[in-house]
């Protein structure tokens, strides 16, 4: 008989394990066994299913069990960046738990657990506790938990890459140095990763400057990818007819169908939720009743909970996410996984085709349905760098001044008063914070004393926390930033269409500004930010502004588009010597159409004699008021780029110009005819790469990508309070109070991670500077329009497959008819004052009378009006009237008058939003009829549109 790791676990131990099904133990398992029975710190990266979870619980368990200690308190905490803590695996580490054999008390706390459960926690603490990141903010400087967080001898931190590079995670390197500090004794900590680039980094996140074994399994996992451009069939053209949509699109929609028919359970990947909405309409309006659900962050919790349960029960074949299903939900076995458009990082592509094969020894296979050449490109050199393991490296946020500034309270918290050489011990031996100086320190202490959070004295040789700490605290115990969700108002039908997160209204949400959702262009007409909503229109005339996609992009690194560029480089010889191309794709990732597409346009290209961007070569094309730098530097470095030469030019022309950045291209819009594409190279070779530091903070300080973040780290830093919204400050002069502070300099540090990248621009401007990076200038006709890469360029930018092609104009005009023939209004007769009666207007005839005096003379109300009556009765019994009394009288004769001369057209027009007696005469006066009715509620539609843009100017309408 053979005998395993199992057979050195407790006999009572392994009893229950076996009665779990855990008959052999797996790869996994016997990988970590040996380091978690010497109590040795661990890291363990393993791919989606190979069971990191119980290859710890059950020897940590077995440790638990033949040390248990009489003494109350914690012994091993379990550590979830998942709020959802309702998890299959968390169901059974409970059940495993409960087994009478073994009779280890696990609990789960987070923010929604009830008083009763806490309580319960509190006076019988369990072995075990499972929280998030969060939780044990709130309970390390709880004066009766922390004696229970005393006794842990085990921490252990599931989806660790997940807050590796978040400050999520930054706040909890630091809480477990002051939860080392409350214990005064080591604990051994274990990182459970899915497959990730930088395994020694979160290595060191996990453990600091102690000594750590990592077992990384990334190698054992096998995957399958290819890569498709579906090609347009006859079949495709009829069903773009039905869906309203473009052939290219329709072709896609059909290859998806077909993928989740010819599989048993399929999970779809898109990258935003507008792609995860739009591929859900159009697939429910091609079939009805296929049976599929929808994943995404803006959906509510139980529908995301439900959709999942129904997946995992096979009740749907398919399930559309976004990444909020990239972490370890259990839904069962999916044997296929479809990844929409790029994934635009190795490392997410990856862990999303990980979640299919998801058992031990299973290949995991994908499939990538492509929409455009750079979308195939980019695709191809994802799947090739994800087979050869060339994943990413993490990007963590070291010395973030807003999470030391609040862990510094936190230890405050927990101490009540210290000193400032015990508080920077703590924190640095966090490696967050490894290379903090003690001069950044102190201007950071400095900062909070001057803002009254902590009190000194002897140079900060005492340190006691001052009234209000505990509300700065617990204020920013996430780090999570807090975000307000505006709903988005058809102002065509009224109805909510969906939500707009803050940071995008602060940022993009101006009034005319265009956005992309649900597959249409909208515009917005206002912006109520008291009551969180937005007033929008549809846009269907053409137009030459660019409409937004919601949603951030996922930023595709310099190391992906420039591998792109010398794709493009590759092809581009390949066509111009001998016309083939085939040889430099592997067919068994790529199919013949996606080649196809691709030899196509470069094709285009090379005919007209034009250039083509690669990784050596910057192409900039001007048409119209267009300049397109076409550049494959990646997401952050061309958002960098973009904003320095945007910072150039405006200097140089004294005009404000518009940016659109995706990781191949830099579009710049002028308010001029522009034909001098020379002058990027001019003025990149004018400009000191080491200066590219202050012209970029002089760029960003006055942008509202700045301010937004700004005011979003300034909440953490409890300078702006919770309730005050962004909309309700200045700004500007916030930044300029606080403009040599650790808030600004937080901010500035904050956006050179996440939004721009500093080091590699400087390396690309020296590269231009030395002549390794080369111009190439393309000048077009107005009438010729955009190079074929240019307008590839501005599809990426305006997906044109998402928006449906049906006559927008037409669906507005006769939603907008149906709803206002379906209103109900009240009629009143102000010639007799004795009849009045709720209507709806589609059965009124087209002369309406009063059935008691036979007049024409009514005035038009809201059913819930009853005020006019009662200011009637006054008037008869001539009572003086408020001014109210008299202006409402007055409008009322004023539409009477209006339906006497025109009848129905006249009720119409004023049952319309924010239409009065004065603009339904401006309206009438056009004299419509049954011929240029469109043109009626055209008029109609303006109106209501000009009422919601200038709504705040006026006390009624």
């Amino acid at each position: 008989m053979t005998v395993t790791i199992f057979d050195r676990f407790l006999p009572k131990l392994k009893e229950v394990i076996t009665k779990q099904g855990f008959l052999t133990p797996t790869k996994t398992q016997s990988a970590v066994f040996n380091h978690i029975m010497n109590k040795k710190n661990l890291l363990l990266v393993a791919p989606t299913g190979s069971g990191k979870t119980e290859a710890v619980i059950f020897p940590v368990f077995d440790y638990f069990l033949r040390h248990r200690q009489k003494k109350t308190g914690i012994n091993i905490l379990y550590i979830t960046p998942l709020r959802a803590l309702n998890r299959d695996i968390f169901r059974r580490i409970i059940d495993l738990g409960n087994e009478k054999e073994i009779k280890i008390k696990i609990n789960i706390r987070h923010g929604d657990t009830s008083q009763y459960e806490r309580r319960k926690q509190l006076l019988k603490p369990p072995d075990m506790l499972i929280i998030t990141p969060e939780t044990l903010q709130a309970i390390l400087p709880a004066p009766k938990f922390k004696e229970h967080l005393k006794t842990i001898e085990w921490v252990i931190i599931d989806e660790i890459h997940e807050l590796v590079d978040s400050k999520r995670g930054s706040q909890l390197s630091v809480a477990l140095e002051r939860l080392k500090d409350l214990t005064k004794r080591e604990f051994t900590r274990i990182g459970l990763s899915a497959t990730i680039g930088s395994p020694q980094k979160i290595a060191n996140f996990l453990v600091g400057n102690r000594e750590v074994e990592i077992v990384n399994l990334e190698f054992e996992k096998q995957y399958e990818f290819k890569i498709e451009y579906p090609k347009i069939l006859e079949s495709d053209k009829k069903i773009a007819q039905n869906l309203k949509c473009k052939a290219e699109m329709a072709s896609r929609i059909r290859r998806l169908v077909e993928l989740i028919e010819t599989h048993k359970s399929t999970l779809i990947f898109v990258n935003t939720r507008q792609e995860a909405e739009v591929l859900a309409s159009l697939m429910t309006i091609l079939n009805p009743n296929f049976k599929f659900g929808v994943h995404h962050g803006s959906l509510s919790k139980s529908v995301r909970i439900e959709a999942e349960n129904r997946f995992k029960k096979n009740e749907i074949k398919a399930l559309i996410a976004t990444s909020s299903m990239e972490l370890g939900i259990d839904v069962g076995s999916i044997d296929l996984v479809v990844q929409f458009r790029s994934p635009k990082q190795v490392t997410r592509l990856i862990q999303r085709v990980g979640r299919s094969g998801h058992k031990i020894g299973k290949i995991s296979k994908g499939i990538l349905l492509t929409t455009n050449v750079d979308d195939i490109c980019e695709s191809y050199i994802i799947v090739k760098k994800a087979l050869n393991h060339e994943l990413e490296e993490i990007k963590i946020h070291e010395n973030a001044l807003d999470v030391l500034a609040h862990q510094i309270v936190g230890i405050l918290r927990d101490k009540g008063s210290t000193t400032a050489k015990d508080i920077f011990s703590i924190v640095k031996r966090s490696y967050i914070f490894r290379n903090l100086s003690v001069t950044k320190f102190k201007e950071l202490l400095e900062f909070l004393k001057s803002q009254n959070v902590i009190w000194e004295e002897n140079d900060f040789n005492l340190i006691k926390p001052r009234r209000g700490i505990f509300q700065y605290y617990f204020n920013s115990l996430s780090m999570i930033p807090d975000i307000r969700n505006f709903k988005i108002i058809n102002a065509t039908t009224k109805k909510i269409i969906g939500t707009l997160d803050d940071k995008y209204v602060a940022v993009s949400g101006k009034v005319g500004s265009l956005f992309i959702m649900r597959g249409k262009s909208w515009k917005i007409l206002s912006v109520d930010d008291e009551e969180e909503k937005i007033i929008v229109g549809e846009k269907y005339k053409e137009s030459s502004e660019i409409p937004r996609w919601l949603g951030e992009q996922i930023p595709v690194p310099f190391s992906i588009a420039n591998e792109v560029g010398k794709l493009r480089n590759k092809i581009q010889t390949g066509l111009k010597s001998n016309g083939n191309i085939n040889q430099l794709f592997e067919d068994s990732i790529i199919d013949s159409d996606a080649i196809s597409e691709i030899k196509s346009l470069f094709q285009k290209q090379i005919s007209e004699k034009l250039d083509i961007g690669t990784d050596q070569t910057i192409v900039t094309e001007c048409f119209d008021n267009y300049l397109i730098i076409h550049a494959c530097f990646g997401l952050k470095e061309n958002e960098t780029l973009a904003r320095v030469i945007g910072a150039l030019l405006e200097t140089r022309f004294r005009v404000n110009i518009g940016l659109r950045v995706d990781p191949y291209r830099i579009i710049l819009i002028f308010p001029f005819e522009f034909a001098h594409p020379k002058i990027i190279e001019e003025s990149i070779l004018e400009t000191n790469p080491e200066h590219l530091d202050s012209i970029l903070e002089i760029t960003l300080k006055n942008t509202n990508l700045f301010r937004y973040k700004f005011y979003q780290i300034a909440r953490k830093f409890n300078v702006i309070a919770k309730k005050v919204s962004f909309n309700s400050l200045n700004m500007k002069g916030l930044v300029k109070i606080f403009r040599n502070t650790p808030l600004y300099e937080e901010t500035m540090r904050d956006l050179g991670l996440e939004k721009i990248n500093l080091a590699i621009t400087k390396k690309i401007f020296r590269k231009i500077h030395d002549g390794e990076i080369r111009f190439k200038n393309i000048i077009r006709p107005k009438s010729k329009g955009p190079t074929p890469f240019g307008l590839a360029g501005l599809e990426w930018l305006i997906p044109k497959d998402f928006i449906l092609t049906k006559n927008t104009k037409g669906i507005i005009l006769d939603t907008i008819k149906k709803r206002l023939l379906n209103t109900q209004v009240k009629l009143f007769c102000m010639y007799c004052y004795r009849w009045e009666r709720i209507n709806t207007i589609s059965l009124l005839p087209e002369k309406p009378e009063c059935p008691k005096c036979n007049s024409r003379f009514l005035a038009v109300l809201h059913f819930a009006n009853t005020e006019l009556k009662k200011a009637i009765n006054l008037k008869q019994r001539n009572q003086k009237l408020s001014k109210e009394e008299k202006k409402m009288i007055q409008t009322a004769q004023k539409s009477a008058n209006l339906v006497l001369n025109y009848g129905k057209i006249a009720i119409i027009v004023l049952a319309a939003r924010g239409i009065g007696p004065t603009t339904t005469v401006r309206i009438l006066e056009k004299n419509y009829d049954s011929k240029n009715e469109e043109e009626l509620f055209l008029d109609i539609l303006e109106a209501e549109r000009r009422f919601e843009r200038t709504r705040q100017f006026w006390d009624s309408k």
